[in-house]
């Protein structure tokens, strides 16, 4: 069986000198291959070769930050590590893919919305959990500090389990008003 290498180890010729480890003339383009176009399922279209238009960006921060947004009654150490989890809400790069994919498969806007908050709440939730002194005892998440820092471990935990909760109840809206085809 050969052995796998790591990219950085398949330099270009012309970059390794023996007893040398100068890597000066490397750059991303010796590993990358030319993008390829990725079909939608139905249709001709390609799938990833626009980004999201802006007004749909706009419009998945707005829902990750209040589809989850914690109610008055809410005890006040979860309402607070909610608010700021849901404050930074990172690049989204999970939600613009999925919603993409459902509108992909035809989905209405408000169901691909739903998938899209659905899976960036899933992983959001993770970090969350990967932040506990358990873990990664991690000072800062994006930008700012780790909830549990802030808020405790209890209600950092109360809150991932809230945004997960939350992210089945929006699949199962994205699913319910989908067309029946699209399900199967």
């Amino acid at each position: 069986m050969p052995v796998r290498t790591h990219p950085s180890h398949a330099l270009p010729e012309t970059t390794r000198t023996p007893g040398k480890t100068s890597r000066k003339s490397w750059s991303r383009k010796h590993f990358t291959e030319p993008a390829k176009q990725i079909q939608a399922p139905r249709g001709n279209q390609p799938l990833m070769t626009s980004a999201v238009p802006i007004s749909s960006q706009a419009r998945l921060k707005e829902a990750y930050q209040h589809l989850c947004a914690p109610l008055a009654d809410t005890e006040p150490h979860l309402a607070g590590a909610l608010n700021e989890t849901l404050r930074h809400p990172g690049n989204m790069i999970r939600a613009e893919l999925a919603f993409r994919l459902g509108r992909s498969y035809d989905l209405p806007d408000a169901s691909s919305e739903f998938l899209a908050i659905a899976v960036e709440y899933f992983h959001t939730a993770s970090l969350l959990f990967d932040d506990l002194p358990c873990m990664d005892d991690a000072l800062l998440r994006r930008g700012a500090a780790c909830v549990h820092r802030t808020y405790g471990e209890g209600a950092t935990i109360l809150a991932a389990l809230a945004l997960i909760n939350r992210a089945y109840g929006l699949l199962w809206n994205a699913l319910a008003d989908s067309p029946r085809d699209a399900r199967s």
